[in-house]
């Protein structure tokens, strides 16, 4: 957890008390995996798969776009109609990256 703590706080990423966790049990990896998504983001936090981890980057555009789902689940925005949550959290990676590129040093 000390690598998702620093890579978020470099990039500005701000979980507003969710609950972040490692997805280790196979059946939650195999979920994961089939849905096609490196994590995840419901109302309990978010679960963050192995695929989250392959590079830095990758790690903190995962970070970003789960906490953007934070959010919009805390503001009661989650409902069956996902495409414009989707699109607002895939916008705000860039923002994320960049951050964390100007503050890794």
């Amino acid at each position: 957890m000390e690598t998702v703590q620093n890579h978020a706080e470099l990039a500005g990423v701000d979980f507003r008390g969710a609950t972040v966790e490692i997805v280790h049990h196979p059946d939650d990896i195999a979920y994961l995996d089939f849905q096609g998504v490196v994590a995840r983001t419901d109302s309990l936090g978010v679960q963050l798969g192995p695929a989250a981890f392959q590079d830095a980057e990758t790690l903190v555009r995962t970070l970003g776009h789960e906490s953007v789902h934070v959010r919009q689940y805390q503001e009661g925005r989650i409902d069956s109609v996902t495409g414009p949550l989707e699109d607002e959290a895939y916008a705000a990676e860039e923002g994320f990256v960049a951050m964390w590129r100007r503050n890794r040093g």
